[in-house]
């Protein structure tokens, strides 16, 4: 169908629908009717938007709710920090959690908030000024529709070293539009609107600026998570919530363009396979009901919202790959399932290996149990091709790689480096939950995966915690309690694998002046931690995108710092075997009115010798900053050979 056609057939669908929305005084039935016209899950926003504020706020569900997220989230590592920031070059604001959540409970009372809606999005709007992606909150209500437009962007330079101009760009590529070149955003500078987009918006769950700025354009990410999140446009012209303000683009030639914002149904996040023929919900008290909780007034354990299904990115991603794919971009030799690694040899000897994740769950054709193994042993076979090829020189593409396994990160890294010891420090802060969870694991349950059991925890030195209580031995820091420092038993989690790992070569099978780190630097988690052990042993690093005019460098790492994201499930399920009879349910989360997924930084992270400041407060300079040209955007390989330029002539 040609553009202006369907153009046409949404304003036809957005009259009719918006008639309709004045003549019912349901909302909620108008964006069903609305839905019911359309076979592409699309509805006009404010139809959507009229939908979601219009369920009520019940003020007592209100205070409950709020309660559980206050007790879940004494857990959150990092929050001393935040309230009074290291020095750091990352164009952050501190945040006093504390006081912004005690803030909320005020609105409250003071009936601040219209409608079930707005106070979700208080709540999710205080978690997004921590720019934490090991954290996250979100409840039916405040996440049913996702929001768009159909002009993304993309920052492109006429060569790595130029200026980058803003384009509107190609969903699908990633390139650039012929006639594209975007001279005013809302009649200012583009530059100017993104980077103020980029520093105060709560949507971005990455703490650099760089990276929250590369976070605005088109993404190279899973074709699932494309059609289901808007994940793939970027955040200027995709997002969770309900845009606030009218936005225009006013392109070079002069052509102005006042942008019209659609609601997507989130049924992929909400665990349909596909587009569902009818929404799940027909009326106010209908959506209501399929936002409530159905365990709340029963012992039983709150179910995941995977059961209506509520899923993460990384847990719903499942079939597809996780890059979208031009048609000049250059074969895989090999490739593991859903392109979660993937090497390539370009040239003549320049081996490429893409490490898309450290996810488990990105794998149907792998359990989970099986991932650290699988990808190991991936890697080894990556490494023994370029071996057998010559290549002089290697790659280790790591673009938009978020994290996943630490386990998974340690055993890749010790095929490139066998004899090396990364160091990983970590802590946690302390709490009377913590406490109950960490005094829960016993010789009985040793062998159960988790952070909060001490025998998968090394001390600093290397040497077994001898007992829990020496595990949560309190120490003092930035005003705050945390647990003593303690590094990830590794070889634990490999155990827990039970699959045969191919061992690592004697010797490194490249030197690490043969290896450079390719990055847009949303890099996160298990990432950051394998990007800084690779550079601790040398490797130089080549970072692409990042803010125009900025004369310095980027970071490898710009995503989430932290080390585990854990979620309210699981804590709720364990408060439900631990409450009874031990008097602890003040402390212990309970289960929420909404049916709701959260989750919480459990664990900060730390380099070697700088216990005082987690990793996530710190910069670590690439080697070399670079920017993304209209062929990079469109075609990886011109980038990696751009890295192999810079770093080896």
């Amino acid at each position: 169908m040609l553009p202006w056609i369907q153009a046409l057939a949404f304003l036809i669908l957005l009259r009719s629908v918006l008639s309709l929305d004045l003549e019912s005084q349901d909302a909620c039935k108008a964006a069903s009717i609305a839905y019911s016209q359309t076979n592409t899950a699309v509805i006009p926003a404010r139809v959507a938007e009229n939908c979601l504020k219009s369920i009520p706020l019940n003020t007592a569900e209100a205070h409950l709710q709020y309660a559980e997220v206050r007790k879940l989230f004494q857990l959150y590592s990092a929050q001393a920090f935040w309230k009074e920031l290291p020095p750091n070059e990352l164009d952050i604001d501190a945040v006093d959690l504390d006081l912004t959540l005690n803030d909320i409970a005020r609105g409250i009372d003071e009936d601040r908030y219209h409608n079930t809606y707005e106070f979700d999005q208080a709540l999710t709007d205080a978690l997004g000024q921590l720019h934490d992606g090991h954290t996250s909150y979100a409840t039916i209500c405040s996440s049913a529709f996702a929001f768009f437009h159909d002009y993304p962007l993309v920052s492109v330079a006429p060569n790595p070293d130029g200026i980058p101009q803003i384009y509107l760009g190609n969903a699908a590529t990633g390139a650039p539009l012929t006639g594209g070149k975007v001279a005013l955003i809302n009649n200012k500078n583009p530059t100017d609107y993104l980077l103020g987009l980029a520093r105060s918006s709560p949507l971005t769950n990455v703490i650099d600026i760089d990276a929250r700025y590369n976070r605005l354009f088109i993404q190279r990410v899973s074709s699932a998570v494309a059609v289901a999140s808007t994940d793939n446009i970027g955040i200027f012209a995709g997002r969770d919530r309900i845009p606030l303000d009218p936005l225009s683009i006013t392109l070079s030639n002069g052509t102005r363009i006042d942008i019209q914002w659609k609601a997507i149904f989130n049924w992929f996040s909400l665990g349909f396979r596909a587009p569902p023929r009818a929404l799940p919900f027909n009326s106010i008290e209908t959506f209501k009901s399929y936002g409530s909780n159905p365990s709340y007034n029963e012992s039983v354990q709150l179910p995941s919202i995977t059961g209506i299904a509520m899923k993460s990115v990384a847990e719903a991603n499942g079939q597809n790959p996780l890059f979208l794919r031009s048609a000049k971009e250059t074969t895989a030799i090999k490739a593991m399932p859903n392109d979660i690694a993937s090497y390539y040899i370009i040239g003549k000897n320049i081996g490429v290996l893409r490490l898309a994740s450290f996810e488990s769950s990105y794998l149907d054709a792998v359990s989970p149990l099986g991932f650290i193994s699988e990808l190991a042993n991936f890697t080894h076979s990556a490494l023994a091709y370029f071996k057998n090829h010559r290549c002089t020189t290697i790659l280790l593409d790591l673009s938009r790689n978020t994290g996943g396994d630490v386990a998974a990160g340690y055993a890749v890294f010790r095929q490139l480096f066998p004899h090396a010891d990364p160091y990983y420090g970590q802590d946690m802060r302390h709490s009377p939950t913590l406490a109950i969870f960490a005094h829960s694991f016993t010789d009985t349950n040793a062998d159960q995966e988790s952070p909060l059991n001490y025998h998968f925890a090394h001390q600093k030195n290397g040497s077994n915690f001898s007992s829990v209580d020496i595990f949560l031995t309190p120490v003092p820091k930035n005003h705050d309690l945390f647990t003593p420092i303690f590094r990830v038993n590794d070889k634990a989690f490999i155990r827990a694998d039970e699959q045969p790992v191919i061992p690592p070569p004697h010797t490194a099978p490249f030197p690490a002046r043969d290896i450079a780190l390719v990055s847009d630097s949303l890099c996160g988690s298990t990432c950051a931690f394998f990007a800084a052990a690779l550079q601790d042993q040398g490797v130089r690093s080549v970072v692409y995108g990042g803010r125009p005019g900025w004369k310095g460098t980027m970071q490898v790492a710009g995503g989430a710092r932290g080390a585990v994201h854990y979620p309210y499930t699981i804590f709720y399920a364990k408060s439900q075997d631990l409450v009874e009879g031990n008097g602890s349910a003040e402390v212990l989360v309970g289960p929420t009115p909404y049916l709701t997924t959260m989750g919480v930084n459990l664990v900060n992270t730390y380099r070697k010798g700088e216990d005082a400041v987690p990793l996530e407060f710190q910069y670590r300079a690439a080697t070399y900053a670079r920017r993304l040209t209209a062929g990079m955007a469109a075609d990886r390989e011109e980038m990696w050979r751009d890295a192999k330029e810079v770093v080896w002539g």
